[in-house]
């Protein structure tokens, strides 16, 4: 492999002056499509921008107000988030067997 390397690359600056390129300009069809999309952007930009900025806005807002929710119920301080005696617990547990039992009985 190091023998491939060292041939190729002797070969390569050998033959360097033979393989120099032509001084000239080419124009490709790239430059259609790079200043038309380029073009494209800039007008979707300025024309829907606002709306966008605005969305994002609202979105945001929307966000913030449901973190907002959702931190005041089950944030530490949250109404969920409180300790209850057993006893509440065990009065929740009864009342749901007896309405699971009244109903089954029918």
């Amino acid at each position: 492999e190091l023998q491939l390397l060292l041939f190729t690359g002797l070969g390569f600056f050998m033959l360097l002056k033979h393989v120099g390129g032509e001084k000239k300009i080419s124009l490709d069809s790239d430059v259609v499509y790079r200043k038309g999309l380029s073009a494209a952007v800039a007008w979707f930009r300025r024309t829907f921008g606002p709306l966008d900025d605005d969305f994002r806005d609202g979105a945001l807002t929307t966000f913030h107000r449901t973190v907002a929710w959702v931190r005041r119920h089950h944030g530490p301080e949250g109404m969920l988030a409180r300790t209850r005696p057993a006893g509440a617990m065990m009065l929740w547990v009864v009342g749901l067997l007896a309405g699971y039992l009244l109903l089954a009985l029918e």
